[in-house]
């Protein structure tokens, strides 16, 4: 059997420093190898088409927020309208065009300007959710008072809605609730 150093009592008027130095006598740091740092690693797909968007979405807002009209298509006065987003039940959606799903709560926006009307239309959302009413409708009319003649609230809320969190679809009324100048509004279901 190999013979084991056995540690030396510590001498009375010895330091802890001076111990420490006589028990790491002769021992060597290991060498390290110089670390080579990780590349950063490169998003998904998916990922990139969201930051995408986002980005995207940022630079649309801030156009808007300066009050121009730049970044939203135009609109006709008579063009249909429809919007919904992905996962909504084909079957939800199909009713929505059809005037199946009962709208609840309205507002009529003519003679709003652009602002007032978002105001409007954001205040309709927030009772909606309060009273658990999934389905409104919006009277944007047909912009035939607007200059220079182009439906300049029907395009903003064309736009605006699409990106309100809290909309699932749209789609332009039947006539008998308006045509192209309303929308059925179909919202999330709020969760308490």
């Amino acid at each position: 059997m190999p013979a084991m150093n056995k540690p030396r009592p510590p001498e009375p008027d010895e330091s802890d420093e001076a111990l420490l130095a006589r028990e790491l006598a002769g021992v060597r740091p290991l060498e390290r190898e110089p670390r080579v740092p990780e590349p950063p690693r490169r998003p998904d797909r998916d990922t990139r088409q969201r930051l995408q968007q986002a980005a995207t979405t940022a630079a649309e807002q801030d156009r808007v927020a300066d009050g121009s009209l730049d970044a939203i298509a135009p609109v006709a006065a008579d063009a249909r309208l429809e919007f919904h987003r992905p996962g909504l039940q084909l079957r939800q959606w199909q009713r929505l065009k059809q005037g199946a799903i009962p709208w609840q709560l309205a507002v009529d926006l003519h003679g709003a300007t652009r602002g007032e009307a978002l105001r409007a239309v954001d205040r309709l959302i927030r009772q909606a959710q309060e009273e658990q009413v999934n389905c409104i409708r919006v009277v944007h009319g047909k912009g035939y008072g607007s200059n220079p003649g182009t439906p300049t609230v029907k395009a903003e809320l064309n736009h605006w809605l699409r990106r309100h969190e809290e909309v699932l679809a749209f789609c332009s009324a039947l006539p008998a609730d308006g045509g192209a100048g309303a929308l059925y509004v179909l919202l999330r279901r709020r969760r308490d």
